[in-house]
């Protein structure tokens, strides 16, 4: 099966209310998450406990943004193509 691989640059001004962030400190045992809004009371450091939840949401939702660069490729899975590979070989012995 082939993949598709979509890279990309840009940025977004994310609105601090929709966007959610997942904890991911050492007590990460429950998954915990707090608003944009919860995020920006931190400091640095606990900040540093956290990442984005879903860059999707948060680029859909955004008040601004811009996408300098979107590249899309598709690879094709190793472990596929040597399969059907030899599948072939195996039919042209049959």
């Amino acid at each position: 099966m082939s993949k598709i691989i979509i890279g990309f640059n840009g940025w977004v001004e994310a609105d601090p209310e929709t966007i959610r962030f997942q904890y991911i400190g050492e007590m990460a045992a429950v998954e915990a998450f707090i608003t944009g809004t919860d995020y920006l009371k931190l400091d640095e450091d606990e900040r540093d406990n956290y990442i984005i939840e879903d860059l999707g949401a948060a680029y859909t939702n955004a008040f601004d943004g811009e996408l300098d660069e979107c590249d899309i490729r598709i690879e094709q899975d190793p472990d596929h193509v040597a399969k059907e590979f030899l599948n072939d070989l195996l039919k042209d012995k049959i």
